[in-house]
């Protein structure tokens, strides 16, 4: 998320378009849910996604393997939906932990969580409509998403993070290790292409 303030700052918005979208990573086993709690957010509060995804690369050691290793899956989607529901709230200008309002938020998110046929399930009558999944499913009312996302990062071999596209093409030059000069030295170039 270091590239939001660059982006901001400079006005790049201005003139390039960005999209950023979810990547999986099987070889992190809570990748998945850290996605799925994404998806929700972005269904029950999509003004607030970008927030939450700099909450969570904050607290990111927070959901490192060795820290999230024995918790079970719904142990993991309460305390992922709980930090969610906070942002919300923050974003929202309401004080977390005030009345139950954050309650209702984390509630909220778990209905796209927790599969509707496992206890604690209350499938989001929304999904069907806009995911296309099924109080009778199997997994949680995101699994679509998560069919969707794994395709399409396939189809394009994408792996790893981050891998960036500029006007379709992929830039393999592009770091992780990038610092804000970097990037701005890039997307200068990007402009005057």
């Amino acid at each position: 998320m270091k590239l939001k303030p660059l982006i901001q700052s400079s006005g790049y918005d201005q003139n390039i378009c960005f999209v950023f979208h979810n990547l999986i990573q099987p070889w992190h086993h809570q990748s998945l849910w850290l996605h799925e709690i994404s998806f929700a957010v972005k269904m029950v509060k999509p003004s607030c996604i970008v927030p939450f995804w700099q909450a969570m690369f904050e607290q990111a050691p927070n959901w490192y393997d060795k820290h999230v290793f024995a918790l079970s899956r719904p142990e993991f989607y309460n305390k992922i939906a709980a930090m969610a529901a906070s942002v919300i709230c923050r974003e929202e200008g309401k004080t977390p932990g005030e009345g139950d309002i954050e309650n209702e938020v984390r509630a909220e998110l778990l209905q796209w969580l927790i599969p509707p046929m496992q206890p604690g399930g209350n499938f989001p009558q929304a999904a069907s409509k806009l995911v296309g999944s099924s109080p009778t499913d199997e997994e949680n009312a995101l699994f679509p998403f998560t069919l969707q996302t794994v395709k399409f990062h396939r189809k394009r071999g994408v792996h790893v993070t981050p891998t960036v596209f500029f006007n379709g093409i992929e830039q393999s030059q592009v770091s992780s290790a990038w610092d804000e000069n970097q990037w701005k030295e890039f997307l200068d170039a990007a402009l005057e292409k």
